[in-house]
């Protein structure tokens, strides 16, 4: 059952996969799970943003099985390290963060843990240190934020205290900023925000409104709010997350919920329509994602370029899992072709990533594996194994210098 809480009256709902998808260019895309020795606990409703100038993801707070959670966590790519900070933000859940790169800053607003908050804190590196601005956004959760390089400031959208809002702060390293646009999304809260710096716009998308989710797409242009009408958009939801890929140039929405299902789906904005990225696009790919989710979070890790994901729930469970959304890196079997599909003859395997060294392709047909006589990088010449029987299906698999490729259902006839 979904781990529940009770703060404001909020009804929660919230194996090593692969799965690829398409993507923009010549890229094929993949969410890889990792597997690092140490993680954070499992845990939903917590803040991640990318350190640029210590090239290390940052994530704060949350809830788990043990309650508001208060620590701080780092990943640099591969492995998680929990920090212990001099000083520290009250436990707490439902904040925001955004990194500001004007100041080498993480900046952390708001949240709720045993009461609401309204404090401004930035991490720099080491510790924590708690901001004193005035005037500043009241005190709220279910926010958003995100940095806006354009106008160096950390833009906060929306909310929750006692009612929901539709005001926008901006944040300049010293000081918050009541902004006032023209035009404004309606109040909301649960939404994700990212900025486009390859349009020089910050993207809002979706969120609860009260009474229903919502589907909606606005811009930021450093002064006022837009509404777009892309020609196809995700599916209304809430508590999803959305980070910029900026080596791809697109904004990258995964998983929230409409309150009654959890999604896993994953979204990309060019600026100007959504494109729903699914394994469709690449039949033979495993349709492994990450499992549904929602009230997860998501950022940029510039070094790597990747985004990488971390936990949240679902209706069966809190999630410790941590995902990155990466350009394929393995081989990629497309096709595999016989004259007969019997065993003991030739088959022809077409792809990407092979060795054309012969020796360096490990070849599978389930457990048996499969001598290879012709090899070149986009194409490998197999002898089917005797041992597979006739009327059975095998999945196919090629390795190459330990990277496994996806697999291929074939059947020997």
């Amino acid at each position: 059952m979904r781990p529940p809480v009770s703060f404001l009256g909020v009804a929660l709902h919230a194996f090593i996969g692969i799965a690829a998808c398409s993507s923009a260019g010549a890229q094929q895309m993949a969410w890889v799970q990792k597997s690092p020795s140490t993680s954070p606990a499992a845990r939903h409703r917590h803040a991640m943003a990318y350190h640029m100038a210590r090239a290390q993801a940052v994530l704060f707070g949350g809830i788990g099985d043990s309650g508001v959670l208060g620590d701080t966590w780092t990943w640099n790519g591969s492995a998680w390290s929990q920090a212990v900070p001099s000083s520290s933000p009250p436990a707490r859940m439902h904040h925001a963060m955004a990194y500001d790169a004007a100041r080498g800053q993480v900046v952390l607003y708001g949240g709720m843990g045993a009461f609401a908050f309204g404090d401004t804190w930035v991490w720099d590196g080491t510790t924590w240190h708690l901001k004193a601005p005035f005037p500043n956004p009241s005190f709220r959760s279910y926010h958003a934020m995100a940095y806006d390089s354009s106008h160096a400031e950390v833009i906060l959208f929306g909310g929750y205290e006692w009612t929901r809002m539709n005001d926008t702060w901006g944040w300049d390293g010293t000081s918050w900023t009541v902004k006032t646009p023209a035009t404004s999304p309606s109040a909301r809260t649960f939404h994700a925000m990212a900025y486009d710096a390859a349009r020089s716009e910050l993207v809002l998308f979706g969120g609860w409104d009260g009474a229903s989710p919502l589907g909606d797409t606005w811009v930021w242009n450093g002064s006022d709010w837009t509404r777009r009408y892309p020609l196809t958009s995700p599916p209304a939801r809430d508590s999803h997350a959305m980070a910029y890929d900026a080596a791809r140039g697109q904004v990258v929405l995964f998983g929230g919920w409409n309150r009654v299902t959890d999604f896993n789906d994953t979204w990309t904005w060019d600026g100007t329509t959504w494109t729903q990225q699914t394994p469709s696009a690449m039949p033979s790919l495993p349709l492994a994602l990450p499992p549904a989710r929602s009230f997860h979070a998501m950022t940029y890790d510039v070094l790597h370029q990747e985004v990488v994901l971390f936990g949240g729930s679902n209706p069966d469970a809190l999630l410790s899992d941590t995902w990155v959304w990466r350009p394929w890196s393995g081989p990629l079997i497309s096709s595999i072709k016989s004259k007969s599909s019997r065993p003991g003859t030739s088959a022809t395997i077409t792809g990407s990533g092979f060795s054309a060294t012969k020796t360096a392709n490990t070849v599978k047909f389930g457990k048996y594996t499969s001598s290879v006589t012709k090899a070149r990088t986009t194409q490998l010449t197999v002898t089917i194994p005797t041992k597979c029987k006739s009327g059975k299906t095998y999945r196919v698999q090629v390795t190459v210098s330990g990277n496994k490729s996806n697999v291929v259902q074939f059947l020997i006839k």
